[in-house]
């Protein structure tokens, strides 16, 4: 699970990120600030999104290769994933695994093997 520091659900592009992993037989938290996660100052406006339509062209715009702000949230996001999901020990290093990830084309294959999948 995620929370950014405006309190809402989810990783925060606009301050710091805190992330709380069960497993184990205990609950691991990490966080960290945009500045020690490698990435420039930002805000939430002007971010998009909103619907779940526009969320799906910024993730695919994204996973195409895109920059900016936008990359920024879905790597930080994704980062946060990958630690909920006991494949990082930090946000840190999850955000290292979903940039490469990203990077290198695994995020767009897992993607396109969830849409055939679900898609029959």
């Amino acid at each position: 699970m995620g929370q950014g520091d405006e309190g809402a659900d989810g990783a925060s592009r606009a301050g710091g990120t805190e992330v709380a992993a069960r497993g184990g037989g205990g609950t691991a938290t990490s966080g960290g600030r945009r500045e020690g996660m490698g990435l420039g100052p930002g805000a939430r406006e002007g971010l998009g999104g909103g619907e779940v339509g526009g969320k799906v062209e910024i993730s695919g715009a994204v996973l195409e290769g895109g920059a900016g702000r936008q990359r920024d949230m879905v790597i930080v996001s994704a980062g946060a994933a990958v630690v909920g999901g006991g494949e990082a020990r930090d946000i840190i290093e999850g955000i290292e695994a979903a940039e490469a990830s990203v990077d290198g084309g695994a995020a767009r294959g897992k993607l396109d093997r969830l849409v055939e999948f679900t898609n029959g």
